[in-house]
C-alpha cells in the first residue's frame, strides 16, 4: 500500500464535472488499497483563499475583494437565497467523501508544509491550463520532494497549443514527472513537443467507476418521472442552446428543466430552471432523463457511462471542443452535425461503442495500478 496525494480541481461549489472527477479519482485510487488523500489546496475562488506573493501573486486590493463579495451577494439574492444556499450545502456534503490533507490558504501555505506521500500525482480536469486564474507551479508538483515518484492522471492544458513564453517553464516542470498521462491527443503531443516523452491518453476519471457504482449515489428530484422529462445542462448561460432544449422538450411532449453552473436564476417561457440541484441530483436527472441536452465535457461523459441519448451543443472554433471530440472518437462515435445556429452544431449521441469504451477504461485503470 503506497501513500498517495492527489492535487487537482476539488472542492468545487458549482462546476459538477469538476466535483465528480475529483472524487471519482480519489475513490478509484482507494479501492486499489492505497492510503489515498486530496491535496486541499484552496484556489482564488475559494472562501478563506490568501495571495501568495513570492509567486508574483498581487494582492487584489480591499475595494476589489469588496466589490467582488458585493456581486456574490447579488448574484446569489437574485438566485433565491434558500435555494442556493441547499445547492451549495449538497456540493459541500459531495466533496466532504473524499480523504483530505490539512487545508492550504494559499500556495505560500503548501510549500512550507510540503506534505509528504510515497506518490505524488496531478489529477484531472484543465490543471495545467495556461489560462486559469491560479498559480500553476503546484499542478506540476513543484513542491514534491527532490526524487520523488511523480505521475499525472488525465490532466489538461485545455489548449491545442501553448503561448511561446510558457514552453520553457511547462518543459522543465513535465521533465521530472515518472509518467505523464492526459485526457486529450491534443495533451499528449504538447507533453512529446516539450518534453520528447510519450504521454499517455486516458480517460475521464469519471469513467474510473461503472455506471453502477454512480448509480448508488443518485438521489432522485423531487416531482419528476423518470423518462418523462428533457433536462439541459449548461456550464452556463446560453439562449441558443435553452432555445434547442425548448424545441426537443416541445417535439416529445415533456417539460423542460435545465441547470446552471452559475449562482444566476435565468427566466425562461416554459422551462423551469433547478436551483437547488447537487451531485446527486445531477446524476439522478442525467440518467433518467427522456432527453439529455448538454453544452458540457462531463455531460457527455456521463451520458456514456449511462448509456443513454444525449445531444451535444457545440460552439464552432473552439478550442476546449477537443475534448469533447477526443471523447466521442474514443467512444467510436462517428455523429452527424446539425447546425442549428449559424455558429453552433447539435450532434446526436447514443452510447457508443460499448466494446471499445470498455477496452479503454480497461487501459485506464491498469496505467493507474502500473504506475502507482
Amino acid at each position: 500500500m503506497a501513500k498517495v496525494g492527489i492535487i487537482t480541481i476539488q472542492r468545487s461549489e458549482l462546476n459538477f464535472g469538476a466535483c465528480l472527477q475529483s472524487f471519482a479519482l480519489w475513490k478509484y485510487i482507494t479501492e486499489l488499497g492505497h492510503d489515498c488523500k486530496v491535496i486541499d489546496l484552496l484556489r482564488p475562488r475559494h472562501a478563506g483563499y490568501r495571495t501568495s506573493p513570492s509567486f508574483n501573486e498581487k494582492d487584489r486590493s480591499l475595494r476589489g475583494k469588496f466589490r467582488m463579495a458585493v456581486r456574490r451577494l447579488l448574484r446569489r439574492k437574485k438566485a433565491g437565497s434558500r435555494l442556493f444556499a441547499e445547492k451549495k450545502a449538497r456540493f459541500a456534503r459531495f466533496n466532504g467523501l473524499p480523504a483530505y490533507t490539512e487545508t492550504y490558504r494559499s500556495v505560500e501555505e503548501l510549500y512550507r508544509a510540503k506534505p509528504v506521500f510515497d506518490v505524488y500525482v496531478t489529477g484531472s480536469d484543465q490543471v495545467w491550463n495556461p489560462d486559469q486564474n491560479f498559480i500553476k507551479d503546484p499542478y506540476f508538483l513543484t513542491f514534491a520532494p527532490t526524487g520523488a515518484k511523480k505521475l499525472s492522471y488525465a490532466s489538461s492544458f485545455g489548449t491545442g497549443q501553448l503561448p511561446e513564453g510558457l514552453k520553457p517553464r511547462y518543459g522543465a516542470w513535465l521533465s521530472d514527472y515518472a509518467a505523464i498521462s492526459t485526457r486529450e491527443a491534443s495533451g499528449a503531443r504538447i507533453v512529446e513537443e516539450l518534453t520528447g516523452k510519450r504521454a499517455t491518453v486516458v480517460m475521464d476519471p469519471v469513467f474510473l467507476l461503472p455506471a453502477e457504482q454512480w448509480l448508488s449515489y443518485a438521489e432522485r428530484v423531487d416531482g419528476l418521472d423518470p423518462g418523462a422529462f428533457v433536462f439541459l445542462y449548461l456550464l452556463h448561460h446560453n439562449e441558443a442552446a435553452l432555445r434547442y432544449a425548448a424545441s426537443v422538450a416541445k417535439e416529445r411532449g415533456f417539460p423542460l428543466y435545465f441547470v446552471l453552473s452559475e449562482d444566476k436564476r435565468v427566466e425562461v417561457p416554459d422551462a423551469r430552471q433547478l436551483l437547488d440541484v447537487g451531485p446527486k441530483e445531477w446524476l439522478w436527472l442525467v440518467a433518467n432523463a427522456g432527453a439529455f441536452v448538454t453544452t458540457s465535457f462531463h455531460g457527455l461523459a456521463f451520458s456514456l457511462i449511462f448509456r443513454g441519448p444525449a445531444t451535444v451543443l457545440m460552439k464552432k472554433g473552439v478550442p476546449t471542443n477537443a475534448r469533447i471530440d477526443d471523447l466521442l472518437s474514443a467512444a467510436g462515435l462517428q455523429c452527424a452535425r446539425k447546425d442549428v445556429l449559424p455558429d453552433v452544431a447539435a450532434l446526436s449521441v447514443s452510447g457508443g461503442d460499448k466494446d471499445r469504451l470498455a477496452a479503454l477504461i480497461g487501459e485506464s485503470r491498469e496505467y493507474l495500478k502500473r504506475e502507482i
